[in-house]
């Protein structure tokens, strides 16, 4: 329901119109906030939300040059992964030539002290910037940050 031009204001029209600050309100569309002097508009509070939490993906076993397959909108990401019947470097590209949100953080954990996964440095569009040899083993994690402005996951941590 909405409030139309013209129409006479009731406690009917105006609470079903508009989501409380006091009390529960639930919403079936889209709800968008924006207020021009409390920063950036949020145009889908919900997917916000959602894209917010950590993403814990089911563990992967990856081919020679193969890829890790990321959420393009999952800000925070955790990738349990092993290689396809031993040891396996992943392609240039590791997390896909598909960009995700500016700013994601996204953790890669190898579950094999056999089938270990090896990055490559590629200071290329969608590459990783490693430091260093980066070859994961059981327990092993690496964590990256992508940055839309230069294209690249970049290494920020790992333990080991």
């Amino acid at each position: 329901m909405s409030v139309a031009f013209g129409s006479a204001v009731s406690s009917t029209n105006v609470n079903s119109a508009f989501v409380s600050k006091t009390t529960d309100s639930t919403t079936v569309g889209v709800l968008d906030l924006n207020n021009s002097g409390s920063g950036t508009r949020v145009t889908n509070v919900q997917q916000e939300i959602n894209n917010l939490k950590n993403n814990v993906n089911a563990a992967v076993t990856i081919a020679s040059g193969g890829t890790i397959a990321i959420s393009t909108t999952q800000r925070e990401q955790l990738h349990r992964v092993s290689g396809n019947g031993g040891a396996q470097t992943l392609s240039t590209t590791p997390f896909g030539t598909s960009a995700p949100t500016d700013g994601t953080i996204i953790r890669v954990l190898c579950t094999s002290d056999t089938n270990t996964i090896s990055l490559v440095n590629n200071d290329a569009a969608n590459g990783a910037i490693v430091n260093g040899n980066c070859t994961l083993k059981k327990y092993n994690v690496v964590t990256f940050l992508y940055d839309a402005s230069l294209s690249r996951y970049i290494e920020i941590a790992r333990n080991f």
